[in-house]
Parts: structure tokens; sequence; C-alpha cells
């Protein structure tokens, strides 16, 4: 399935895709072979450097998609309301602010359109 990023975003993403799954082989590489070892000991520091380079990776991942949601509208994927993108007449995604804008003028004020 593709995914419909503009190119900056997907690029970026993908390059960090990337890079995690290729640390993560190599340290399971290593723990298989018994590369992680230090002294007769799991060498912990190696574990947690992997560790840490991965999650700045994630973050960076995580911060494209937001970005990217926040773009499209997609509230729901941030966590933030509805669920999913209602589109206005003129075929584009309805600002979270206008939508909420016009449900509480309508439930509240009684200022609401007869469709």
């Amino acid at each position: 399935m593709k995914r419909s990023f503009p190119p900056c975003t997907q690029v970026a993403f993908d390059a960090a895709l990337r890079e995690a799954v290729r640390l993560l082989e190599a340290h399971v590489e290593q723990l298989q072979r018994g590369h992680c070892v230090k002294e007769g000991v799991f060498d912990e520091d190696l574990h947690q450097s992997t560790r840490a380079r991965v999650e700045v990776l994630l973050e960076r991942m995580s911060s494209e998609l937001a970005h990217e949601c926040e773009r499209l509208g997609a509230w729901g994927v941030l966590g933030q309301g509805t669920g999913g993108v209602l589109m206005g007449t003129n075929g584009h995604p309805i600002p979270k602010s206008e939508l909420m804008g016009k449900f509480l003028r309508c439930m509240f004020l009684g200022r609401c359109r007869s469709a």
C-alpha cells in the first residue's frame, strides 16, 4: 500500500525507518553471535546505545507522521478528536476549529442552518 505523504515527509520517514530496521537487525545478529558480551557479562552499554539510537529514529518517524496527520486533518490519528476527516463542500477537510465552532453555535446558540 502506497503512502500519500509529500515527498520530503515520505523520504524522511522512510530513511528513519530503514535506519531503525538496520540497527535492530545488526543488534540481533550481534546478540545471536554472542558479540554482546564483554568480559563474560552481557554488555549493557552496547544494548542501551542501540536502544537510544532507535528511540531517536522512532521520535523522528512519529514527528513526521504527526505533521502529515495534522496537514491532512486526521485528528483521530493524533488522538485529538473525531477519528475521521469530514469534508467540506469545497472538497477539502473541514478544520477542527471550524467544525467545533459550527457545532457549538448550533447547539448552544440555536444558530443552525438547514441543509
